[in-house]
C-alpha cells in the first residue's frame, strides 16, 4: 500500500467522523430549545471545524504526495 492509499483511508475516516458529528449536532439542535444552554452546541461546532481542518490538511498532503509520486515515475534510461 502506498502513501496515497493510506491518506485516502485516513481521509475516509475523518469524513465519516465529520458526518457523525453533523448528525449529533442536528440532534442536539432539535433538542436544545433554551438559548442559554449553547455550550454543547459551541463545542460541537468547534469539533466539526477541527475535523474540516484535518480533512483539508489531508487533501493538501495528498496533493503533495501526488506531485512526489509523479516525480518518482520519471522514465529511467537503460
Amino acid at each position: 500500500m502506498d502513501i496515497r492509499e493510506e491518506l485516502a483511508m485516513i481521509s475516509s475516516v475523518f469524513s465519516e467522523q465529520e458526518r457523525a458529528i453533523q448528525t449529533v449536532m442536528r440532534t442536539f439542535e432539535k433538542l436544545m430549545k433554551d438559548p442559554a444552554a449553547n455550550t454543547p452546541r459551541d463545542q460541537l461546532h468547534e469539533a466539526e471545524l477541527g475535523i474540516a481542518l484535518w480533512v483539508k490538511r489531508l487533501s493538501n498532503i495528498d496533493q503533495r504526495a501526488q506531485v512526489v509520486e509523479k516525480a518518482l515515475k520519471v522514465p529511467r534510461s537503460s
